[in-house]
C-alpha cells in the first residue's frame, strides 16, 4: 500500500481534491481544492475531451500542492449498481458462486461487461444469515476512469460509490453505532444510504440534484440560470422572502426528496427491527441551501445536520480559512482520502 494517497472527486461542476495525513496519532489535513469540470467531463467519449479532463485534474493537483501520484476515486453512483443483499452464511467458495447468481437477479447487464464487488458487512449467526454489499460497475466506465488517470500520470489505487466514499468522512469517526440517513446531494443527482454501525444497509439514487433546485426557482420568476443559483444561495427556504414563492417553488423537489427518504427509511425498518433511526446528515454542494437542515428536521421528527468532513480532522485555520464554507461540498474527496485510515 502506498504511503501517500489522495481522494479525487470528479464531479458535473467540479473536480476536488483532498489529502490526509497522521500525524502524531492525529488526522490533518494536508491539501484541499478545487477547480471547475470541463464542459463535457466524464460525460464524453472522445479522446480530446478526455485529455482535456485529464489535463484539469493535473492542474488541480498543481494548484492544491499534492505530491503523489496515488490516488482513491469515486465512480457516479447513477451508473453503479449497488445492492445490499441477505444470504444464508456461505464458506468463501461457495459465496463466489452465489454472488454470480445473485447478480445476473439485480444487475441488468451481461455478467461479462460488468466488474463485480462484494464485501460481508454483517453476520447474524442466530438466523444463519448475512448481508452483503453487492457492487457492479460496467467495465467500460472503469476503463474510461483508469485511462483518465493514467493521462493525469495517476496511478489508482481503488474505486468506489460516491456514497461510500461519503460515508468514511460522515460516519466512520462520528457517532458510528447511532442509525444514520445520509443524503449527499450532487448537481444533478442525490445519493441516498442508510449506515448502522458504519456499514451500509439500504442505499439508492435519486435522479434530480441542486440543479433542480435552480431550474424551479428560474421557471418560477423567469431568471437565467446565474440569477436562479444566487437567490438558490441566498434566500433558500426562507419563507418570508418574495412573499414566500421561493419555497413554494422549491416544495415539489423537496417534497420528491422527501418521498425517496421515507421509502428508504420504511424498507430499513422492515430489515432492522427495534432499531430507530436517529438523525440525517446532509452534504455535497446542494446541502448549503439555507433552511434545508431544520426542513428535514421538522419533516422527519429526528436530527439534521450539514455534513462536515473535517468535524474530526486537524485543520489550519490560515491555510484553509476560504474553504469552510464549502466544507460539505468536500465530502466525497475527503472520504476518499480517509479510506486508508479507516
Amino acid at each position: 500500500m502506498p504511503k501517500k494517497v489522495f481522494g479525487l472527486d470528479i464531479g458535473t461542476t467540479s473536480i476536488k481534491a483532498v489529502e490526509i495525513a497522521v500525524e502524531k496519532s492525529e488526522l490533518r489535513l494536508v491539501a484541499a481544492d478545487e477547480i471547475p469540470t470541463p464542459p463535457r467531463g466524464l460525460a464524453s467519449e472522445s479522446d480530446l475531451d478526455q485529455q482535456l479532463l485529464a489535463g484539469t485534474i493535473k492542474k488541480l493537483i498543481q494548484l492544491a500542492k499534492i505530491d503523489t501520484k496515488f490516488v482513491n476515486t469515486a465512480l457516479p453512483e447513477a451508473q453503479v449498481f449497488t445492492r445490499v443483499i441477505e444470504m444464508p452464511i456461505l464458506s468463501e467458495k461457495e459465496l463466489v458462486s452465489a454472488i454470480k447468481w445473485e447478480s445476473e437477479q439485480y444487475i441488468p447487464l451481461p455478467e461479462s461487461s460488468i466488474s463485480l464487488d462484494w464485501e460481508i458487512l454483517r453476520k447474524n449467526p442466530e438466523k444463519n444469515n448475512m448481508d452483503v454489499l453487492l457492487v457492479g460497475a460496467p467495465m467500460r466506465l472503469v476503463a474510461k476512469y483508469q485511462k483518465i488517470m493514467e493521462l493525469a500520470n495517476l496511478e489508482v489505487v481503488s474505486m468506489e460509490t460516491e456514497l461510500l466514499a461519503a460515508s468514511h468522512s460522515l460516519v466512520w469517526f462520528s457517532e458510528k453505532n447511532t442509525p444514520t440517513i445520509l443524503m449527499h446531494i450532487g448537481a444533478n443527482s442525490t445519493n441516498l444510504g442508510i449506515f448502522k454501525d458504519g456499514m451500509l444497509v439500504v442505499g439508492s439514487t435519486i435522479p434530480s440534484g441542486g440543479n433542480a433546485l435552480t431550474r424551479a426557482i428560474a421557471g418560477e420568476f423567469g431568471f437565467e440560470t446565474t440569477q436562479a443559483e444566487e437567490y438558490k444561495k441566498t434566500y433558500g427556504l426562507e419563507k418570508q422572502a418574495f412573499g414566500g414563492k421561493i419555497v413554494v417553488a422549491l416544495q415539489p423537489v423537496l417534497t420528491s426528496w422527501l418521498a425517496e427518504i421515507k421509502k428508504a427509511i420504511s424498507f430499513y425498518q422492515n430489515k432492522q427491527l427495534n432499531s430507530e433511526i436517529k438523525r440525517i446528515i446532509i452534504s455535497g454542494g446542494g446541502a448549503k441551501l439555507p433552511g434545508l437542515a431544520i426542513f428535514f428536521a421538522d419533516s422527519l421528527g429526528i436530527e439534521a445536520e450539514l455534513g462536515n468532513p473535517w468535524k474530526h480532522i486537524k485543520v489550519d485555520p490560515k491555510t484553509f480559512e476560504t474553504f469552510a464554507s464549502r466544507a460539505p461540498a468536500y465530502v466525497v474527496a475527503t472520504g476518499l482520502a480517509l479510506r486508508e485510515y479507516g
